[in-house]
């Protein structure tokens, strides 16, 4: 082969394979062009567990000998943003008084503090024994910005004799827990209320 051939044959082969290289570049340019970025935000909104005492209040201005009547509606109104049982505390502040008041669900019947609890409105329930006891226990899960039935409506306090008359306080406080379990289970069954309260006080 002379010199001038093998020359031309070199030059061939070196274009061919820078061609080749060109192309390869070009593919890789491409690829390049058509990858794509995509993120996902997810944002995670903690449950809110907040309740407050809704209450219709209208205490006598001055107490007196005989009965005295008042109205004192309470409800618990779910303020969070999540699904809750409530459970109330309810009493007067004399032992005195607590003998001689009387507590109504309705305005018509009345029934001594102590036996209030076999005369509970719907959804309401009284525990007296074990970890739970002392305390109204709402059977339903209250949902987010729904409030309770109204526990009791009316109070009635009687003195007998005028040394008898003494000022007192009702006194109403509220607690309220998730309808989910630690582990995020969902207590099921006509008891859930009393399976979320049983494990919140372990």
């Amino acid at each position: 082969m002379s010199k001038k051939r093998k020359l031309r044959w070199q030059v061939k082969a070196v274009l061919a394979a820078l061609g080749s290289v060109a192309c390869m570049t070009g593919v890789t340019g491409v690829s390049a062009y058509y990858t794509a970025h995509e993120k996902s935000t997810n944002t995670v909104t903690p449950a809110t567990n907040e309740i407050t005492v809704v209450e219709k209040f209208n205490p006598p201005t001055e107490l007196k000998v005989g009965a005295n009547t008042y109205q004192k509606e309470v409800q618990i109104k779910n303020t969070g943003n999540s699904d809750t049982y409530v459970r109330v505390f309810c009493d007067v502040s004399e032992d005195s008084v607590r003998d001689t008041t009387s507590l109504s669900p309705n305005g018509t019947s009345w029934y001594s503090i102590s036996d209030y609890r076999n005369h509970l409105p719907d959804n309401w329930s009284y525990i007296t024994t074990g970890d739970l006891a002392g305390y109204y226990y709402y059977t339903l899960p209250v949902k987010a910005g729904a409030s309770t039935t109204a526990l009791i409506k009316q109070i009635k306090t009687e003195f007998s004799k005028e040394e008898d008359i003494k000022p007192y306080d009702v006194i109403v406080s509220a607690e309220s827990i998730q309808i989910r379990g630690k582990y995020g289970q969902l207590f099921t069954g006509a008891d859930a209320w009393k399976s979320a309260w049983t494990e919140f006080v372990k």
